[in-house]
């Protein structure tokens, strides 16, 4: 599907009679092309309920968006784009983004991300060639590159522009409440609260790994298929609270999420979930501490980090599997600290390599070779 986003650049010259060149703006109204998939292609597997609960107070980092899913679509997960993530102006900040609205956005340079190469008070379509007697040098190539890299993220599926995101997992995270003036939460649960009208429970969420916040440690994700998991553990951690105690449990046991029919339905699929989980944490915490965690010159950690980061998309193939066992391996064995809490990356990519150490083998007895071959 093809977008006319205008692109600014600069360009440097002299225009006639001038001793000295000069930097002036354009715009070039430049076509881009987003894939569109069609919906059979990219099925749904996973729809949940992101709705907030009662009270909960503060700024959500990831805000709640009521309706969510994802899709796969050759082995990668996609989101549908919330209209706050690209652009400012759009009718709902939390509605999903269709091809109208982002082409509505791009057109009026709007979008968010590309506030660098677009200028909606240019004059458009007026080239270097209209202005300058020489042109010396322009940023145009470097400028359509940067928003051609952008757009490159997104998808058209079923009219809806999605953006590739990372897997959905279940989330255990401490919330903050607050009950407002007047209302009588604190007093149907007969607690005196001396100082705010406030509280703190667990609560679960149903996300992607690319919103979990960083600090998270890896006990605290589940994947989708361990929601009763996710459940017991949320309850154990609550078995003291006083406030509002049975609402946040009939809340967090709502957030079951909806699977498509054969997503995680075997064993060796769920275990491919889990173990592309605990990869995919240990990727994400070692990219963001990389000058830490990849120290310039070890050529050897560097390897190995990018064959298992290579193997994030490869799941629920069986050369996912033995990529973690052999590279995960030998990171461990050459790289492990004991130290936990300061390297939670190090306990995700254990479990990792333990998940497909121990992972189902399943033997094709047609293929198999013949015990008297070559004795014949």
């Amino acid at each position: 599907m093809i977008f006319d986003v205008p692109v600014v650049y600069n360009a440097y010259g002299k225009i006639t009679g001038s001793r000295v060149s000069s930097s002036v703006g354009f715009v070039e109204v430049v076509p881009f092309d987003i894939n569109v998939i069609a919906g059979d292609e990219a099925p749904v597997v996973a729809e949940w309920d992101d709705v907030a609960p009662e009270y909960i107070g503060g700024v959500q980092e990831v805000p709640f968006v009521e309706k969510e899913h994802v899709r796969v679509q050759a082995g990668q997960y996609w989101r549908p784009v919330r209209a706050y993530e690209i652009a400012s102006g759009l009718p709902s900040p939390l509605g999903m983004v269709d091809v109208r609205d982002l082409d509505r956005a791009l057109t009026k340079s709007a979008v968010i991300g590309l506030s660098k190469q677009q200028n909606p008070n240019t004059r458009k379509n007026r080239v270097p060639a209209d202005h300058f007697s020489s042109v010396e040098k322009t940023s145009r190539d470097f400028a359509v590159r940067e928003v051609g890299r952008y757009l490159s993220r997104f998808r058209v599926i079923d009219g809806l522009v999605y953006e590739r995101c990372g897997q959905p997992v279940i989330l255990l995270s401490e919330a903050r409440f607050e009950a407002p003036e007047g209302d009588d939460v604190f007093r149907r649960n007969r607690v005196t609260n001396q100082n705010y009208r406030h509280w703190r429970n667990n609560v679960l969420r149903v996300t992607t790994m690319d919103r979990v916040p960083s600090a998270t440690h890896p006990d605290l994700l589940f994947t989708l298929g361990s929601f009763k998991d996710a459940l017991k553990r949320v309850r154990r951690m609550g078995v003291s609270a006083t406030m509002e105690k049975d609402a946040i449990n009939a809340y967090n046991e709502a957030r079951r999420p909806r699977l498509a029919e054969g997503y995680m339905a075997d064993e060796f699929h769920a275990r491919a979930e889990e173990c592309a989980m605990y990869l995919r944490y240990f990727v994400a915490r070692v990219e963001a501490k990389q000058n830490e965690l990849l120290p310039a010159g070890d050529h050897q950690r560097l390897r190995l980090y990018c064959d298992l980061a290579a193997a994030v998309d490869l799941f629920p193939e069986a050369e996912a599997f033995d990529i973690v066992e052999t590279a995960g391996r030998a990171y461990l064995e050459r790289y492990e600290e004991y130290a936990e809490h300061i390297h939670p990356e190090q306990r995700a990519l254990k479990r990792a390599v333990a998940l497909a150490e121990n992972r189902p083998v399943f033997v094709d007895v047609f293929s198999a070779p013949s015990a008297d071959r070559g004795n014949s």
